[in-house]
């Protein structure tokens, strides 16, 4: 569920917790995810076109086994953009926020939480959609798997994304405080014809206890 956060007419941002499965294969032993919102969640995707920037709050991910599975797996988070990432099993278990998954291993890997000041990268905060010329300002790191040849990879993903800056003209907080200040005046415009109309059926009736003269 999206959960606005911060206060008063002002607040333009939201929480975002994701849960989801990432299913692909890997390249010459090697598979690399940005930690961005289309690559760790399908529905957090969706939502970033709604926002001009992100940032990472929470993650945490394992590895699962997978029938074809002809090697050990190893899945680590590197911060920033590499120019030259782990590719290795081993180089990959270098990285303290890592799991591995043996290959004769049927159940998950063990859960690794990824550091909050690891998960912050080089900036504050980041562009939900890609398309600067640093990727840099893109993605706070990368999740490295290392494996065998072309085996499947599945790792799950849990974590909190944080967006801001609404960019959907229906979200923005100028539309919706004037969808506010034009609900208000609808309000009072009826109030005061249901006031007139009182006052009228008041006006024709006739005085409590009003005693009337003959002239």
């Amino acid at each position: 569920m999206v959960k606005r956060t911060g206060g008063g007419k002002a607040r333009d941002s939201c929480l975002f917790p994701f849960h989801y499965l990432n299913t692909n294969a890997m390249t010459a032993g090697v598979l690399q995810i940005f930690a961005n919102p289309s690559s760790l969640s399908l529905r957090g995707g969706i939502e970033a076109d709604a926002w001009a920037h992100f940032r990472l709050k929470r993650l945490m991910f394992r590895l699962h086994a997978t029938p074809s599975q002809t090697g050990a797996k190893a899945a680590g988070f590197v911060g920033g953009i590499q120019d030259t990432p782990p590719a290795t099993v081993t180089q990959v278990m270098e990285l303290l926020p890592s799991t591995v998954l043996p290959s004769n291993q049927v159940v998950p890997s063990d859960w690794v939480h990824v550091p909050a000041q690891d998960l912050a990268g080089p900036f504050p905060w980041y562009k939900t959609v890609a398309g600067t010329v640093d990727a840099t300002e893109e993605q706070p790191g990368q999740i490295t798997i290392a494996g065998t040849g072309t085996d499947v990879v599945n790792i799950e993903f849990r974590g909190i994304f944080e967006f801001k800056t609404s960019i959907a003209t229906g979200n923005t907080p100028a539309a919706a405080l004037l969808r506010q200040r034009v609900r208000e005046e609808r309000i009072s415009r009826m109030t005061q014809v249901e006031r007139e109309a009182l006052l009228r059926i008041l006006g024709s009736a006739p005085t409590t206890g009003a005693v009337k003269l003959n002239p």
